[in-house]
């Protein structure tokens, strides 16, 4: 991304619900981001930009708006590291009372579970 301020990066984290269009701004100045304009330089979304709606500055916690392009913020796949052993293969299923919405989709475990 780039704005009237220096290069941002943009993760997930468990300071921010994990829901499309919310995103943890990668910044410790304490910046209030919220109605600045951000300019994608990467990704699927490359070359439009998007406005943060919201921002909580103490989480870092954005809300993203793109009239020109829908998939900001969403969550295309996981990957765990060290994650244990003894998974299945199967659908994900979120715990009861987790933060999140619209989270669907397959797990696909190697030959250790």
């Amino acid at each position: 991304f780039t704005a009237p301020f220096a290069d941002l990066k943009l993760s997930f984290g468990p300071g921010c619900e994990l829901a499309n269009n919310k995103v943890l701004i990668l910044d410790s100045s304490r910046t209030n981001f919220k109605g600045s304009e951000l300019y994608l330089t990467e990704g699927s979304c490359k070359g439009n930009k998007t406005v943060v709606t919201s921002y909580n500055v103490s989480t870092r916690c954005a809300t993203l708006e793109s009239s020109l392009c829908n998939t900001i913020g969403a969550v295309r796949s996981v990957h765990v590291n060290r994650g244990g052993s003894g998974y299945k293969s199967g659908t994900i299923s979120s715990a009861p009372g987790a933060a999140g919405s619209g989270l669907d989709g397959n797990c696909t475990v190697d030959e250790m579970g």
